[in-house]
This record gives C-alpha cells, sequence and structure tokens, in this order.
C-alpha cells in the first residue's frame, strides 16, 4: 500500500495574518494599537460602571474613593493582558495611549452627554486622580513585564 504526500499550502493571507496577530511587521504594528484603543475602552467601561452602580448604591464620596481604587486595578491587569499578547511595546506610549483614550471619552462621551457638563474636571478625586493613577498603573505593569521579558535587541546587549 502506499501512501502520498499531501503539501498543506496556506490561503494567500496567511501569512499576513499570522504576522498580524503575532505582532510582527506593518500590520503587527497596527494590530498593537488597536489591542491598546480596545483594552483602554475596556478599562474606561469598567470605570464607568464602576461609577453608575456606585451612584446607585453608595455616596458620590464612597463611589470616588472605589472609583480610585478600581481604575488602577483594572488598568494594571489590562496593561497584563495587552503586554502578555504584545510583549515588545513600549511601557510610555502605551500607558499614555490607554490616558489619552480615557481623557477623550471622558471629554467627549460623559462629559457632554452623561454629565451635561464639564465641572467633572474640576474635581481632584473625581478625574485628576484616578487619571494619574490609570496613568502609573499602567505604565508600571508594562515597564516591570518589559524587564522581566527584554526584547531581543536588549539581550544583544
Amino acid at each position: 500500500m502506499r501512501f502520498s504526500r499531501t503539501v498543506v499550502r496556506r490561503p494567500v493571507g496567511a501569512d499576513a495574518w499570522l504576522r498580524l496577530t503575532r505582532g510582527h511587521g506593518l500590520e503587527g504594528t497596527v494590530s498593537r494599537r488597536v489591542s491598546v484603543v480596545v483594552h483602554a475602552i475596556i478599562g474606561w467601561a469598567i470605570c464607568g460602571a464602576t461609577i453608575g452602580v456606585g451612584r446607585q448604591i453608595m455616596s458620590m464620596d464612597a463611589t470616588l474613593a472605589v472609583h480610585a481604587v478600581v481604575a488602577p486595578l483594572a488598568f494594571g491587569l489590562l496593561t497584563w493582558h495587552h503586554f502578555v499578547r504584545y510583549p515588545t511595546s513600549s511601557p510610555l506610549p502605551t500607558s499614555l495611549a490607554m490616558l489619552g483614550v480615557v481623557v477623550l471619552l471622558d471629554a467627549l462621551v460623559v462629559a457632554p452627554f452623561l454629565e451635561r457638563s464639564y465641572v467633572m474636571f474640576r474635581l481632584f478625586t473625581g478625574t485628576w486622580l484616578p487619571f494619574g493613577l490609570i496613568w502609573a498603573s499602567s505604565y508600571l505593569v508594562a515597564r516591570q513585564l518589559r524587564r522581566s521579558h527584554p526584547t531581543p535587541e536588549a539581550k544583544a546587549v
């Protein structure tokens, strides 16, 4: 009995898709940027849910205190999740992009449509403290992960 060898060929776009999902080349750069934005939107939604639910069951001061704890925890975990997939990401641009998405969504969605006022940007505990904690947790997690998994260029030095 003879066995024939069958050569399995990848579809035309398969190589590009593999590069995209592995974070290599131009497609990988786009994929990495999309990942940061998606993770930031998820974090923003978690923060929004924290505020929304907290307002219903607690005082505003207690809600803001819970938000100040949840925000850095959520963004630390989301940054970790992003870096597991894209370990060559840079900590500073990643953390600034995460924060930028949150600030942008707060300024373009929350303030004008949900709060109907930009007063929230005057409150340290409601806005600026969480912004700072989001940036710090994202940056510190990313920096630690980058140190524990250096890039091939860093290993060669």
